[in-house]
């Protein structure tokens, strides 16, 4: 399958095309993954959770804001700000001790990308979950201090509404904590076939994220195999084209 990366860097706009081929037979998987021109015209949503139950920037989110977002219920809800972290991000977030909450959002029915970052700078997290309409996404969030998990995950949106449910399992700490949610139009997993993949989602390095000039980096994709053939030790993912940023070949 191929990719593009997009790295933010003195101005410039480098790209770097992979693609996933099987050594037992040449292959290349067409990427339903958009370009950087094409996604930055896809419509996203973004919230930061913040001091105050706030949303970024500055819409309030303890209540449903004119019927489209917001918590269904701020009973016990709490926030946190801390001064460490200087990404905005990561230094504030909103929790609960003892009993799940609901954060609701109106969308067009499709599919959606949703991705979460919940961590906290000051102290460890476990056992978090998170549900989307009523099915268990995440199972079991740890977090260590001064940590933070970012995962993504496709839902399926059928009745005009979007709900995550976060809570605690138990564990070491009965608190969940969210920084930050976004939720963007899932790509469309490609005609059926023998060698079929599906980008899923950036498990590290989202888009956008800046770097240093000559900074190393370490990216990871997630793929799904949507085709009828099984995925061996024979296939392998390579780089295209592009620029290669000093990146290996596989």
């Amino acid at each position: 399958m191929k990719f593009i990366l997009t790295v933010l860097s003195s101005g410039s706009r480098p790209e770097t095309r992979l693609v996933v081929e099987s050594r037992d037979r040449p292959c290349r998987i067409n990427s339903s993954a958009a370009s950087s021109a094409e996604h930055e015209q896809v419509r996203l949503w973004h919230w930061h959770f913040g001091s105050g139950i706030r949303l970024h920037p500055g819409d309030r989110g303890d209540k449903l804001h004119h019927g489209a977002f917001g918590w269904t219920s701020t009973t016990g809800l709490e926030s946190r700000d801390r001064s460490g972290p200087a990404d905005d991000l990561k230094r504030d977030f909103v929790m609960h001790s003892s009993a799940a909450r609901t954060f609701k959002t109106a969308l067009s029915n499709g599919q959606y990308a949703v991705t979460l970052t919940m961590g906290d700078n000051d102290y460890a997290h476990d056992n978090m979950v998170v549900k989307a309409n009523g099915s268990t996404k995440l199972a079991d969030v740890d977090t260590a201090q001064g940590a933070f998990a970012v995962n993504t995950f496709n839902v399926t949106v059928s009745n005009g509404n979007l709900e995550i449910e976060f809570s605690d399992a138990g564990g070491s700490d009965p608190t969940w904590v969210v920084n930050g949610l976004t939720i963007a139009p899932a790509s469309t997993p490609p005609p059926a076939g023998c060698d079929r993949a599906q980008f899923i989602s950036d498990v590290t390095v989202p888009d956008g994220t800046t770097f240093a000039p000559g900074a190393a980096f370490n990216k990871t994709w997630r793929l799904k195999n949507v085709g009828t053939c099984t995925w061996t030790t024979s296939y392998s993912l390579v780089f295209d084209s592009g620029e290669k940023m000093g990146g290996p070949d596989s």
